[in-house]
């Protein structure tokens, strides 16, 4: 699994972009400052994007991604969240007044955006297995496990301590390779 940083700030400045984290290429974690950093071509290659939850630090970029790759002819981009992150998308995002309606969003070639809820069970997206744990921080906020090949990295998104995650993480064993923890507030 190749997991590649490119953002991890809580606000926009100099030297620093908000949360975005790219897994193997085409697997997006969170849409901080991922259209301002990265090629265009790169940003045609995002197949899924994962949402730990809807603050503008990890959702900035989101509509410009979606945007390049739907008016691109290299397809459908789903976005995978917790239902309530989904529906705060829709309702205050994606609305027709912000940006256009999340329904309305097709590209050229009929390519479409896709919501999906992500629950507690394991989904298995581009070959990697996903498993979405709630996050100690806004309702509807996730951590992510993402697993391959037996080996598992941790996301945690914003959260605060969590005796669940921990417990969940120390039952992956030594297959845990990787946690990547927020640490913007002490």
């Amino acid at each position: 699994m190749r997991v590649e940083i490119l953002g991890c700030s809580g606000s926009v400045m100099k030297g620093f972009n908000t949360t975005s984290i790219m897994v193997n290429g085409s697997l997006l974690i969170d849409a901080g400052s991922a259209a301002t950093i990265m090629e265009d071509k790169d940003v045609l290659n995002i197949k899924d994007i994962l949402l730990t939850h809807s603050h503008i630090d990890h959702i900035k970029d989101l509509p410009f991604i979606l945007e390049s790759i739907l008016s691109s002819n290299n397809g459908s981009v789903c976005i995978w969240a917790s239902q309530r992150t989904i529906d705060t998308l829709e309702e205050h995002v994606f609305n027709g007044l912000i940006w256009p309606d999340a329904q309305e969003l097709t590209g050229e070639q009929g390519h479409r955006l896709n919501f999906k809820a992500i629950g507690n069970v394991v989904q298995d997206i581009q070959g990697l297995h996903v498993q979405a744990i709630e996050a100690n921080h806004i309702p509807g906020a996730l951590s992510f496990i993402v697993e391959e090949n037996g080996k598992s990295v941790f996301f945690s998104g914003d959260t605060m301590f969590n005796q669940g995650v921990l417990k969940h993480l120390k039952s992956i064993g030594n297959g845990l390779r990787a946690c990547f923890i927020e640490t913007s507030f002490p």
